[in-house]
């Protein structure tokens, strides 16, 4: 819990609520603190980021534009309109469908990641 939270809950709450707001506002207040919140270590965030350029088939070192032809060319192969096109089974459109969700969700991972 991050104390500046704390003291601004603390003061907040005084204000609105005397003392006993003080105390609520204190111990809630840690709710608000964005000092820490969201920030993960740095062998978590590489993991994830190992994640996201090897589902991309990509790596650290690929520019920018190797990694947007990558993610162009796997769209193209794994779009639900151009697998629908192939008359798969139904077993093959989902996984297909799910590959194709992965390679989104790292594109918009690495593409805010490095400001492509």
């Amino acid at each position: 819990m991050g104390l500046k939270g704390k003291i601004v809950g603390g003061g907040i709450g005084f204000v609105f609520g005397g003392p006993w707001g003080a105390v609520a506002g204190a111990t809630v207040g840690h709710l608000y603190d964005n000092d820490d919140y969201g920030k993960k270590s740095p062998s978590v965030r590489q993991a994830i980021d190992d994640k996201h350029y090897k589902t991309l088939g990509c790596s650290f070192a690929d520019s920018n534009e190797t990694i947007r032809a990558q993610y162009r060319k796997l769209v193209k192969e794994y779009h639900p309109d151009a697998i629908a096109a192939r008359n798969l089974p139904e077993e093959s459109v989902v996984a297909a469908g799910q590959r194709f969700h992965e390679i989104q969700v790292a594109w918009d991972a690495l593409r805010k990641e490095r400001n492509i």
